[in-house]
């Protein structure tokens, strides 16, 4: 089994209410890179903006597992393949446990998953969600190099709307447009052809 690990900072996966603010964030991992059939994978959750405690939250957590048939193993480890295209193939409800060490806001969160023993091979993943308040987050294996996509397409795309808006491409024109017309007010007429073959005509 395959997931990456995602550390919790500002590209963690958060939900933010519309009407107060309230938002909640959800930050999944796993213990294992690799694993075997019959199998059990340990899967963690650090969550924030939920409700009551460890005995009395009614916020629910639940870990999709992911299959991603289309890629191999080898890619993904060699080449930096990022998944694609996952296949759900069952879901762990997991269940509070205990408060992170470094504050009592981040509610830790525990489930198992046992490979079945007629599994195939290959890449597979947990994407967590985490359901409060009509709000849910998740947080799956590819949110970094979506993050990453993400925001190089922004920056794509500011780039073209910059070149939309100055839109030098008419500028350019008018330049040529310019120079057509003083070639056909040369000498003869012949346009800015003939120009240029004037001009460049000599025994040099």
């Amino acid at each position: 089994m395959t997931a990456q690990p995602i550390v919790a900072s500002d590209i963690a996966p958060n939900a933010t209410s519309p009407t107060n603010q309230d938002t909640i964030s959800v930050d999944g991992f796993v213990t294992t890179k690799f694993t075997s059939v019959g199998d059990t994978i340990e899967i963690f959750a650090n969550t924030k903006g939920h409700s009551g405690n460890v005995q009395t939250t009614s916020t629910i957590v639940t870990a999709d597992i992911l299959h991603y048939p289309d890629n191999d193993p080898i890619g993904i480890i060699t080449q930096g393949e990022t998944p694609q295209n996952p296949v759900v193939i069952d879901t762990v409800v997991m269940q509070p446990e205990s408060y992170h060490e470094e504050s009592q806001e981040i509610m830790i969160w525990a489930g198992t998953y046992t490979v079945p023993i007629n599994s195939l091979g290959g890449v597979y993943g947990a994407s967590i969600s985490m359901e409060e308040g009509g709000l849910t987050a998740t947080d799956n294996p590819t949110q970094i190099p979506d993050k990453l996509v993400s925001e190089i397409e922004q920056l794509l795309q500011t780039i073209d709307n910059t070149w939309d808006s100055a839109n030098p491409t008419m500028d350019m024109k008018a330049v040529f447009d310019n120079l057509n017309s003083s070639g056909a007010q040369a000498p003869g007429g012949g346009g800015w052809t003939e120009f240029v073959d004037d001009a460049t005509r000599g025994t040099g």
